[in-house]
């Protein structure tokens, strides 16, 4: 799961803002669902339903989630590739 810092820099890279408050909002969940709080404010339809009015923090929310899904990905990949090395 990516730091907060690095969704923030993401976020600020692509939007020329931080977005603090969005980062927060979606991961809230994780104080009572460890890494499973993805199940909540992570869908298109609640991203909508929260930031729709929104385009900006809209953005910053789908870029948020895609941060997560890239990083989790790409940390799935290199534990494959370190047990094909074992």
């Amino acid at each position: 799961m990516p730091s907060h810092r690095t969704h923030k820099i993401v976020t600020k890279l692509i939007l020329s803002e931080e977005y603090p408050d969005v980062h927060h909002w979606i991961d809230e969940p994780v104080k009572l669902l460890g890494f499973q709080h993805r199940v909540l404010r992570h869908s298109p339809l609640e991203l909508m339903a929260k930031y729709g009015s929104d385009p900006k923090r809209l953005a910053a929310a789908v870029i948020h989630v895609a941060t997560d899904f890239a990083v989790t990905e790409a940390r799935k990949e290199l534990r494959k590739q370190i047990r094909r090395r074992v």
